[in-house]
């Protein structure tokens, strides 16, 4: 895998190992002081018999990555290469995280992830297999549009609702040689000071994938201005890196062009005979990232003596790990704004 990263544009990077293309070593090559034929024409070369019959050796290569999706989380993709094999590969770790047996089907497991997730994100990243593996591309235009909790990701961290942006983790994560080099240096670039912020610098680090085996590639108005490993990042000229690059890993500095925001409506459902919220209780901004679990808790806080509660939009109620987000997208599926119901949630079943 390799990630590009453009200069006043687009970083990129690849999740997956770079691939050798698949071949066969089929037959040797004819002898150049071959006789020609007694009635002095020259056969075709695809007309000649070869040396040997069966191939003498196989020079097996990794296969390729004949095409993938990225799932609605936005920190997973899935993968099928060209013996049929499917993958689940984490974006944020830079690796696969799951091979399916053998004769799985792609499109059915695309299918299945897709269903009613529980996260969704706005895109942030491009990723393509144009080359074979798996490439993974950065642009300052929306790098920086996609949030998690640190929980979601497997990270540890302080308090339960610390929230990482996932185009600035990944950076970080790509760029620490070169940090640690410049902060080592004693100099910005371009700007950013030469240590982080204690708030940056208390956010929980990804666990990615040794960067001795991640190949990047910087590019400027689509010319490759730089192609290494992020281990050897330390080692290219300071100007070469983007400053919107510099700024994201040495100072946390970047600018969001989407809302990582949402608001809604909050209301008693029509048939549960639930008083309302107070006026300035019942429409509400919250990240987008946020979870039912979070909003059933703050109309239990305001009706105590009502709980427990639901959520629901429509007629659906929504599992307590589903975002905002996620709702708006598999289940309002409309661009106004959304409305979400509360009411009594079912009695659980006695096994007496």
């Amino acid at each position: 895998n390799g990630w590009r990263m453009p200069r006043d544009v687009p970083v990129a990077a690849t999740s997956a190992n770079a691939h050798v293309s698949q071949g066969t070593a089929r037959r040797a090559a004819a002898p150049t002081n071959a006789v020609p034929p007694a009635n002095g024409s020259l056969r075709a070369e695809s007309e000649a018999a070869p040396l040997l019959k069966s191939p003498f050796t196989r020079i097996a290569g990794s296969p390729a990555v004949r095409q993938l999706a990225v799932l609605p989380s936005k920190v997973q993709l899935l993968s099928e290469d060209t013996r049929g094999r499917v993958a689940l590969w984490d974006i944020m770790r830079g690796r696969c995280v799951r091979h399916f047996p053998e004769n799985t089907k792609y499109d059915e497991v695309l299918k299945d992830l897709s269903k009613m997730p529980h996260a969704h994100n706005a895109s942030w990243f491009s990723a393509s297999a144009q080359s074979g593996t798996i490439e993974i591309t950065l642009d300052p235009s929306s790098a920086f549009n996609a949030e998690s909790y640190a929980s979601d990701l497997g990270l540890a961290s302080d308090a339960d609702d610390v929230r990482l942006n996932l185009g600035e983790r990944l950076l970080r994560a790509l760029f620490a040689k070169w940090r640690q080099s410049t902060t080592n240096a004693g100099n910005g670039v371009d700007g950013p000071s030469a240590s982080a912020p204690p708030a940056l610098s208390s956010l929980p680090e990804l666990v990615f994938r040794p960067l001795e085996q991640t190949p990047v590639r910087i590019s400027e108005d689509g010319h490759v201005v730089t192609r290494t490993v992020a281990s050897r990042l330390s080692s290219i000229p300071p100007d070469v890196v983007p400053h919107w690059v510099a700024q994201a890993v040495m100072d946390g500095q970047y600018t969001s062009r989407e809302s990582v925001k949402m608001s809604f409506y909050l209301q008693p459902h029509p048939k549960s005979g639930l008083p309302a919220l107070p006026a300035d209780s019942n429409k509400l901004s919250a990240a987008k990232v946020l979870k039912i679990a979070k909003v059933v808790q703050y109309v239990e806080d305001r009706l105590p003596n009502l709980h427990p509660l639901q959520v629901m939009c429509g007629s659906t109620p929504l599992p307590p790990t589903m975002t905002l987000s996620a709702v708006r997208a598999f289940v309002w599926k409309s661009s106004d704004e959304m409305v979400l119901f509360y009411a009594r949630a079912p009695s659980p079943i006695s096994n007496q």
